[in-house]
């Protein structure tokens, strides 16, 4: 157990799954398991989006923060 060898305890209510690459029918199983959240799409982790689809990484995160600092130059 995570808690038994770190001394720290999962705040379920708290924690959030980004299934990737699982079966719909293991995510259900996971869903009803289990009381953290399981997200669809991509989470927040540091600052940094991380997407199910790899792919979308760099429209996730680069892209705003480029559309973001063109905003702040021309002001």
């Amino acid at each position: 157990e995570y808690a038994y060898v770190s001394g720290y305890k999962i705040n379920m209510g708290k924690s959030v799954a980004l299934p990737h690459g699982m079966d719909p029918r293991a995510i259900e199983g996971l869903r009803t398991a289990h009381t953290f959240t399981i997200a669809k799409t991509n989470i927040k982790y540091l600052g940094v989006r991380l997407t199910a689809d790899p792919d979308k990484l760099y429209s996730e995160n680069y892209t705003p923060r480029i559309q973001s600092l063109y905003r702040d130059i021309e002001k």
